[in-house]
């Protein structure tokens, strides 16, 4: 996992880096390659703004909470961070307005103020950034969301400057892996002397319309994605706020945020690490000066797609469900247990088969109710046997019931 470092590593700097390059930070890339991407990329969102169209308010509104939930949720996790995904939803659909699709017992801790402060002020930085995408971006509102990431001043355990850029005192701000000993700088960033005037001119990159830069949305935010990050001006939170900042500049097409680019970017962990280790090592770019950025675009873009696609694989997965629940509904009367045990069987985390003992350790009843639970739902038609294999009788639900 690599981490921010400083101080400790002693040996001369090797690479030479992307903000070292004179032409910095004046990005160059391949139209001829990209372009072709970028329209699948747009043809993919209009598919997805489509579909979601089609389908009710309330349907929407889940969506929405749903993807904001995963972008908040996995963006932390890439940093090897847990944020408990119920909890996340709670505070975000409170601070949206949709408490109406909480659980009752989702509405108590929110009631109760049981929703642990740095979920809520987590919450209260990403929506400030997608939800007013068009306010312009400045120091004073990039730091105070720095303060929100992290309220109690604290990253691992580690006391952190909070709320300004870093200051470099124990040296400079290197990203590295590997045990105390045998680390692997994989970046430097620019000394902290430097931070005032790069930031200031990202700000003004930031804040230049879609029009004025001739930039297709989806393109200004993988590059401001690494950019951003290439600047590193605080001492820990850096890749959180690129992917917040990238997002920003995604939701100024006016639709509501529908796909999570960071759950994207958790899958290819690897490969996201490695591709911006590449783009800002000047040393694996024949272009020299030129700062062609065309592979790091190639592979956002693709990235990108693939969210996108999972997005809409996602929506298609609720819309079986819903015709799902119908159906059942239409068949019989189902009773608590039936209702929970059908709930978390169908979600996309279950594993193994469903037994008549599982359904009891589950619901905590008797093996003869769980036996019994199980063979009204075969009668109603809704589940059915597996074919013989195994010790025990396993069961599934009827694929028509998806029809």
């Amino acid at each position: 996992m690599k981490k921010s470092a400083r101080g400790h590593i002693l040996e001369p700097m090797e690479k030479i880096y992307i903000w070292q390059r004179e032409k910095w930070p004046h990005f160059n890339w391949k139209d001829s390659i990209v372009t072709p991407l970028l329209v699948n990329v747009l043809h993919k969102q209009a598919g997805l703004y489509g579909a979601m169209r089609a389908l009710g308010f309330s349907v929407k509104l889940l969506n929405n909470v749903d993807s904001l939930t995963q972008e908040i949720a996995k963006s932390a996790a890439i940093e090897g961070e847990r944020i408990p995904d119920e909890d996340l939803r709670s505070s975000i659909a409170r601070h949206i307005g949709a408490e109406n699709i909480l659980t009752q017992e989702a509405i108590r801790r929110l009631e109760k103020n049981q929703i642990p402060e740095r979920i809520q002020t987590t919450v209260q930085a990403v929506l400030d950034a997608v939800e007013h995408c068009t306010e312009p971006l400045t120091k004073e509102r990039l730091c105070s969301w720095h303060r929100l990431l992290f309220p109690q001043g604290f990253s691992s355990g580690f006391k952190i400057t909070t709320g300004s850029y870093r200051m470099d005192e124990f040296g400079p701000m290197r990203v590295v892996s590997g045990s105390m000993g045998k680390e692997v700088v994989h970046y430097q960033a620019p000394p902290a002397s430097r931070l005032e005037s790069e930031m200031n001119r990202f700000f003004e990159w930031f804040n230049t319309s879609e029009k004025e830069s001739g930039l297709e949305l989806v393109i200004k935010s993988a590059i401001s994605h690494l950019y951003f990050v290439s600047i590193h001006p605080f001492d820990d939170g850096n890749g959180r706020l690129s992917r917040i900042l990238a997002d920003m500049i995604l939701s100024k097409d006016g639709n509501a945020r529908l796909f999570s680019m960071s759950a994207q970017l958790l899958i290819e962990r690897n490969d996201y690490y490695a591709m911006l280790e590449k783009t800002q090592s000047a040393s694996h770019n024949e272009a020299g000066e030129e700062l062609d950025i065309t592979e790091w675009l190639v592979w956002y873009l693709g990235c990108m797609a693939r969210a996108i696609e999972n997005t809409l694989l996602s929506i298609e997965r609720t819309q079986s469900i819903r015709r799902f629940w119908e159906e059942a509904h239409r068949r019989a009367i189902l009773n608590e247990r039936q209702k929970n045990m059908l709930a978390i069987f169908l979600k996309a985390d279950w594993q193994g088969k469903l037994t008549s003992t599982k359904w009891a350790k589950i619901t905590k009843c008797s093996q003869d109710t769980a036996s019994r639970d199980i063979h009204a739902l075969i009668e109603a038609g809704i589940l059915e046997k597996e074919e013989a294999g195994g010790r025990s009788t396993a069961y599934r639900v009827r694929q028509e019931m998806f029809n």
